[in-house]
């Protein structure tokens, strides 16, 4: 029940914020089609690697200072 209210809540938000600014709708859609890019993009390197660079990247940051490392790199 709690979160039907908050989805409509979220709607009702956005619906204000699209009839009060247009610059809302423009940023709305730049996230929009951001977050679809990334969702295509992360499929993509799944269908890609089939797997294997995620584990290899299991691999090599299992560790805080691997990863740490890792991203220092």
């Amino acid at each position: 029940m709690l979160k039907n209210f908050i989805l409509v809540t979220i709607f009702c938000i956005l619906g204000y914020g699209f009839w009060i600014s247009p610059h809302f709708k423009e940023i709305a859609a730049g996230v929009a089609i951001f977050l679809f890019g990334m969702i295509s993009l992360e499929n993509g390197f799944k269908a890609f690697t089939g797997g294997l660079l995620e584990k290899l990247l299991n691999r090599t940051t299992n560790k805080l200072w691997k990863s740490l490392s890792f991203g220092v790199v």
